[in-house]
C-alpha cells in the first residue's frame, strides 16, 4: 500500500488500535441504536481526547479539493488520541466499543478515498 506521509498517520493509528485492543483478552462491542458519530463523540469528550476531537470537527469541512492541507497535523493528533483510546478499551460499553471501532475505521476510510481522489488532479 502506498500511503503518502498525511495519510500514514490514519493508517497506522488503526493498526496500532488493533493491537491494542486485540491482546487475548474477550470482549464484545454491539451495536446500539445510537448514531456512531455521536456515540463516539461522547467517547472522546469524556476521556478528553482534544486532538480526536478536532478530528472529527475538522474532517467535514476538508473538502478534497483542499486535500492535505492541515491534514499531517490532524494525523498526528488522531494516532495520539486513538492510542490512548487503545490503552483505555476495558472502559467502554459494548457500545461505545462498535461506535469506537467503526468510527476508526471511518476517519480512515474518508482519508484514503481523499488521497487517493488528490493524486487525480
Amino acid at each position: 500500500m502506498f500511503l503518502l506521509p498525511h495519510a500514514r498517520d490514519f493508517y497506522f493509528a488503526l493498526q496500532d488500535f488493533a493491537q491494542a485492543v486485540s491482546n487475548g483478552e474477550d470482549w464484545e462491542c454491539r451495536r446500539s441504536n445510537d448514531d456512531p458519530k455521536s456515540r463516539f463523540n461522547n467517547v472522546v469528550d469524556r476521556m478528553k481526547l482534544t486532538g480526536a476531537a478536532t478530528v472529527m470537527a475538522t474532517l467535514p469541512e476538508t473538502a478534497p479539493e483542499s486535500w492535505p492541507e492541515g491534514i499531517g497535523k490532524l494525523g498526528k493528533l488522531w494516532h495520539s488520541d486513538i492510542q490512548k483510546l487503545g490503552v483505555r478499551w476495558k472502559e467502554l460499553g459494548e457500545a461505545d466499543r462498535f461506535a469506537v471501532v467503526q468510527q476508526v475505521g471511518s476517519v480512515l476510510r474518508t482519508n484514503l478515498a481523499n488521497d487517493v481522489e488528490s493524486r487525480l488532479r
